[in-house]
């Protein structure tokens, strides 16, 4: 088994939207398929990630990609604690804050983000990284 990753909102939006940074999210992803690392998001990235997906599919085909989309990476809850930290922390994206302790609640490894303002967070309690920086880690 390879590291716990959670996976942002970005990350996911580039993958299903071919967006700017999809071939790296789709080594990710495979690497996940094959059990290399474990893929995790939470509920509320999924509906976030929905809404977008559902300005450029209908909701046949959104549908569709995140039931494939959730065969590859697990759901962690957020429990109530993650939120009363993310709350009394010094994060500023209320957001951010929320999945960074729902990650260190679920003893995450890494998150993997685009999110400028998440990656300043990295070397703190948990580690932050681009797709291509955590692809480059896992190819040392």
């Amino acid at each position: 088994m390879g590291f716990n990753v959670f996976l942002d909102a970005n990350f996911l939006l580039d993958f299903l939207l071919n967006r700017k940074g999809y071939d790296i999210a789709l080594q990710l992803l495979l690497l996940a398929k094959k059990r290399k690392l474990i893929a995790f998001t939470n509920p509320s990235i999924i509906q976030t990630v929905s809404f977008y997906i559902q300005k450029d599919f209908n909701v046949t085909t959104s549908k569709a990609l995140l039931k494939e989309l959730l065969k590859v990476v697990n759901l962690i809850e957020t429990c109530p604690e993650a939120v009363y930290n993310a709350l009394n922390s010094s994060i500023k994206d209320i957001e951010d804050a929320i999945h960074y302790y729902t990650a260190i609640e679920h003893q995450m490894d890494y998150i993997i983000t685009n999110d400028i303002n998440f990656l300043k967070l990295n070397g703190t309690a948990l580690n932050i990284k681009t797709p291509e920086q955590f692809l480059q880690l896992l190819q040392a």
